[in-house]
C-alpha cells in the first residue's frame, strides 16, 4: 500500500510548517496541523499532551544558557502506510543549539511521527524525538563547565592552602 502523491505532498507541507513553527518559535501556526489527541515526547523523556504545554517546556529551554535551538530534518524519510489515512514516518535530524555564550553545537536526532489524515488536512498525532545521551551538546557543556569549577576550585585550594602555611609558620 502506497500514498498518491497528492497525500506526500500534503505530508510534506504538514511537517515544513510544524519544523518551521519550532524553530521560530511560533506554535500558533502549526496547531491547525495537530490533531485533537496531540502528544509529543521530547529528548529528555518528557511527554507533552498539547501544544501549550509543550510550548511553555520549549520557552522554558531559553531560560539557561541556550540562546536558540534550530532543527533540520534529513531528506530521507522512511514511511510505513497502516492504512489509507494513517501513517508512521521516521527518520533523522539534527539541532543546533546555539548558546549564549557564542558556542554551537549539533545533536544528531531519530524522530518517529504518526500522521492522520482528517479533513483532506495530514494532521500530527503523535511525535518522539531521541538523543544519544552520552553524547550531545547540552552534556558537553555541561562537562566543560564542570572541568573548569574544577580548575579554578583547585587553584583557588592551593593558594588559600600555600596563604595558611605562609601565615601558620612558627
Amino acid at each position: 500500500m502506497s500514498l498518491p502523491s497528492e497525500d506526500i505532498e500534503l505530508i510534506l507541507e504538514t511537517r515544513k510548517i510544524a519544523l518551521d513553527a519550532l524553530n521560530h518559535r511560533n506554535f500558533d501556526q502549526v496547531k491547525p496541523y495537530l490533531h485533537p489527541d496531540f502528544t509529543i515526547t521530547t529528548v529528555d523523556n518528557q511527554v507533552f499532551h498539547g501544544v501549550e504545554d509543550f510550548q511553555r517546556y520549549w520557552e522554558n529551554q531559553f531560560q539557561t544558557n541556550i540562546k536558540s535551538i534550530t532543527m533540520t530534518l534529513d531528506e530521507h524519510t522512511d514511511r510505513i502506510l497502516l492504512a489509507p489515512n494513517l501513517e508512521v514516518a521516521y527518520g533523522a535530524a539534527t539541532s543546533t543549539f546555539n548558546f549564549k555564550d557564542g558556542k554551537n553545537n549539533d545533536m544528531p536526532l531519530r524522530w518517529t511521527a504518526v500522521l492522520q489524515k482528517a479533513n483532506h488536512r495530514w494532521l500530527i498525532q503523535s511525535l518522539h524525538f531521541s538523543a544519544n545521551l552520552l553524547d550531545n551538546p547540552v552534556l558537553a557543556v555541561t562537562q566543560s563547565a564542570m572541568r573548569w569549577s574544577a580548575l579554578v576550585a583547585g587553584v583557588v585550594g592551593i593558594i588559600v592552602g600555600a596563604a595558611v602555611i605562609w601565615f601558620w609558620k612558627p
